[in-house]
């Protein structure tokens, strides 16, 4: 089960990476318009990553709860930082969606250049969380030996 989730959260990922929009160009209303409304996509694809992930970090606690002893430190941890990235991306959906329902509906160019910077504010959540989820997985899979080697000691040296 682990493996599965792994894979559907990776594709999820690279799915996203390739379809959120970037910051908009200066342009006609309609030109905006019609690039914000392209990212329904991308919103529909945070979103399902969003839950995704917290099914994974689930597992993800799981795994490392299960060769803990009475305490769950690692475990949760991990959980905890899988929770702030999916605050993160939740924070990208809403500016998405303040974009594409309110801004781009009006066409205030000015409203859609500060909200299409601003969704970027989400990754640094994800960083954070990445990093500590990371962290908590590699040294706990170490720790417990609960996972291969190979992939502990990379989360451990990705997690920086």
């Amino acid at each position: 089960m682990f493996h599965t989730w792994s894979r559907t959260v990776l594709r999820l990922i690279i799915n996203s990476c390739a379809i959120v929009a970037l910051p908009l160009p200066a342009a006609t209303n309609s030109r905006t318009s019609r690039s914000v409304s392209d990212g329904n996509a991308a919103v529909g694809s945070l979103v399902l990553m969003g839950i995704a992930l917290l099914f994974f970090a689930t597992a993800v606690r799981n795994l490392l709860r299960s060769s803990e002893a009475r305490e769950a430190t690692y475990s949760s941890i991990a959980y905890g930082g899988w929770i702030v990235v999916v605050a993160g991306l939740g924070q990208m959906v809403v500016s998405s969606w303040a974009m594409i329902n309110g801004a781009a509906d009006t066409g205030d160019d000015a409203a859609l250049h500060v909200l299409s910077y601003s969704g970027y504010f989400g990754f640094a959540g994800m960083g954070i969380g990445i990093a500590t989820a990371f962290l908590a997985i590699g040294l706990g899979g170490i720790r417990n030996a609960v996972l291969p080697k190979w992939f502990a000691i990379a989360t451990v040296v990705l997690a920086p």
